[in-house]
């Protein structure tokens, strides 16, 4: 059932969108919405893993998200990776096909265990443990791919392995439209998002990618498509499709917003303040008044 309308909160990217001709739309938006949604909210993730898991875990506060922006000389911004379940889980967005995520995912994990190992403890005599890996990638792209591949890193060697001693793999998961019905039944947020990807596209057919956005995202929330997450991020998301947002410029965003909130509490205290002040003149005045109507009575 379509949700009623809300008032729209303020933009507080205002000031910093390029404005008519300047104004270039980021193609790569779907990529860096994915890690914006998942990675803002514990319980998404923790709802995708229990859907690609079929497990019921309800503890979000256990998973722990872990960023990494720089991996040797791939910059991987549009990732989700996380501890939890003695599993380190990476969940990455794709739109276009590449045969190159396993070896993507095999410098991000090296990373990944390089930095919660001492270097000297490798040395030991003893077995170090470790997590157990899962790199899971979510296809989104217009090239034809199945359900689901999974991309070894062994068909990129350059000559064949026999002994098949070495491999790593990427588990590729098509989300396009009517594809993996079962995994989006199990996680609302990850069809959600699916349907949002799709209402994009559908108005980009007919006008700008930025003006697409705006139009998709009030269609979700009035149709209760991710609703909640728009109706609190909704100018961050459609940023994320404007520009390339960062951290940074996030933050600093976000301060600027909360900034002019207090300075608008600060001069509405300070009015009520001044109110508060005449109502008390008043109040004397008219007790002085009353204190001498009283005595000319008596007299």
């Amino acid at each position: 059932m379509p949700k009623s309308k809300k008032v729209r909160k303020p933009n507080p990217f205002e000031n910093k969108i390029p404005q008519n001709s300047e104004l270039k739309a980021n193609r790569t938006f779907r990529d860096g919405l994915f890690r914006f949604l998942f990675s803002k909210n514990k319980e998404y993730a923790l709802s995708l893993y229990n859907a690609l898991n079929k497990t019921n875990y309800t503890d979000s506060s256990e998973l722990d998200f872990i960023i990494l922006k720089d991996v040797f000389f791939i910059k991987m911004r549009d990732d989700v990776s996380f501890m939890f379940d003695k599993k380190l889980t990476l969940y990455e967005h794709q739109r276009t096909y590449s045969p190159n995520m396993p070896l993507r995912g095999l410098f991000y994990f090296a990373d990944l265990y390089r930095k919660g190992l001492k270097k000297k403890d490798l040395f030991k005599s003893s077995r170090l443990y470790i997590p157990l890996p899962q790199y899971i990638v979510f296809y989104n792209g217009r090239k034809k791919a199945d359900e689901i591949e999974y991309l070894k890193l062994s068909d990129s060697f350059n000559i064949p392995d026999a002994n098949k001693s070495f491999e790593w793999t990427a588990t590729m998961i098509n989300i396009n439209k009517n594809h993996n019905k079962n995994l989006k039944a199990r996680c609302k947020i990850l069809s959600d998002y699916s349907k949002l990807i799709e209402k994009i596209q559908q108005y980009n057919c007919h006008d700008s990618l930025e003006n697409a956005i705006l139009k998709a995202v009030d269609y979700c929330i009035e149709h209760n498509i991710l609703a909640d997450f728009l109706e609190q991020y909704r100018w961050e998301v459609c940023y994320l499709g404007w520009t390339d947002l960062d951290e940074k410029e996030y933050e600093e965003a976000k301060q600027e917003e909360i900034d002019e909130a207090n300075a608008a509490r600060d001069e509405a205290l300070a009015k009520c303040d001044k109110i508060a002040a005449e109502r008390d003149e008043i109040l004397a005045k008219l007790q002085i008044a009353e204190a001498k109507l009283k005595a000319a009575k008596i007299q």
